[in-house]
């Protein structure tokens, strides 16, 4: 959309070519994993909240580890499911301790410290995780919170260069005698290419407070 709304704007080839190049430069390099592994450790995290809270409720119930992962996986992805389905070869300790790569949050590795704690001393696992049980409750809710924030100004953030864009589009098909003369003139060119540049380093900004909701939630990536 960027190198087609620039040619109808500039009707220059070489400036449509240098808004390509910077576009698909940044959302292939920059853009595009920042956002794919923020999306990954974001639903990684929702995943690793249900599981703690899942386990937690089965063992206070059960008192029975094994119990703890069949109970789990009612309330998991299948993403999770898939990795599950892959450590039958393990025990259920041995399990708890590979999926410290899958989760890899520094809640999980609590987690686990508690429930090798009572596996070896015994107790209640509901006071044993007290603290831990409200901190990824506090975690949880404050990344949900900043997704939710983060949804509505990308929209704000979408609408406002959609107008401006489109706003540019009627301006030139409107005036088309007008155009017909600056789109010739190399100061306009430019602003047009510096006005994409900005739009890039918005979404660069944007994309950039978005990936810095985890900063709020300790983990270990």
């Amino acid at each position: 959309m960027f190198t087609v709304t620039c040619y109808l704007a500039t009707e220059s080839i070489l400036c449509s070519a240098i808004v390509l190049i910077l576009s698909l430069a940044y959302f292939l390099f920059i853009g595009y994993p920042k956002l794919t592994k923020y999306a990954v450790t974001s639903k990684r995290f929702h995943s690793c909240y249900t599981f703690i809270n899942s386990f937690i409720v089965s063992l206070s119930i059960k008192g029975s580890i094994l119990s703890a992962f069949d109970y789990v996986k009612l309330n998991m992805d299948r993403e999770y499911l898939d990795i599950a389905d892959g450590l039958t070869t393990l025990n259920e300790e041995e399990k708890l301790e590979y999926l410290k790569k899958y989760f890899y949050f520094d809640i999980y590795k609590l987690f686990v410290s508690i429930v090798q704690i009572y596996l070896t001393q015994g107790g209640d696992i509901f006071n044993l995780s007290h603290y831990l049980i409200n901190e990824t409750r506090r975690e949880e809710e404050y990344l949900t919170h900043s997704e939710a924030m983060c949804k509505s100004r990308s929209i704000d953030f979408a609408v406002l260069w959609i107008f401006t864009i489109l706003i540019l589009m009627i301006l030139r098909f409107s005036l088309t005698q007008f155009y017909g003369y600056i789109s010739k003139l190399l100061f306009y060119q430019l602003s047009i290419v510096v006005m994409y540049l900005l739009i890039i380093i918005s979404i660069h900004l944007l994309i950039r407070k978005i990936t810095q909701n985890f900063e709020g939630v300790r983990i270990n990536v």
